[in-house]
């Protein structure tokens, strides 16, 4: 089951979809604003991980298929997760999950300080 199961996230729409989206978001941002690659990684993160969580509690309202948690966790330490603490508290999704708080205040707290060291520096 291991197996299938790692062969089958590799096919996954919404991991496929986060990649595609994330990485052309960054593009577009980084040429078309005056942002820098850092604050464009930031940003294109934070928008596409709010759409996934927003997506994953519209798919849970209606039973559709959901995004994976390993996904949402995985946007959200890679750039995302000032989004992903947002749409927890705005939504609210996944906020009785403690794994998630973890995850998601870690990766809040610390894309914010590099944020923060990104414009006193």
């Amino acid at each position: 089951m291991g197996r299938e199961s790692r062969s089958y996230r590799k096919r996954d729409p919404f991991w496929t979809g986060a990649v595609l989206s994330a990485s052309a978001l960054f593009i577009l941002i980084w040429l078309f604003t005056s942002l820098g690659p850092f604050l464009s990684w930031i940003l294109s993160m934070t928008i596409v991980t709010t759409a996934i969580y927003v997506l994953d509690k519209l798919s849970a309202r209606s039973s559709g298929r959901r995004a994976p948690e390993p996904l949402l966790m995985t946007c959200a330490i890679i750039g995302g997760g000032i989004g992903a603490l947002l749409s927890m508290v705005i939504l609210p999704h996944k906020k009785n999950k403690g794994s998630f708080w973890a995850v998601n205040l870690f990766s809040g707290i610390m894309w914010g300080m590099l944020l923060v060291w990104d414009f006193v520096s």
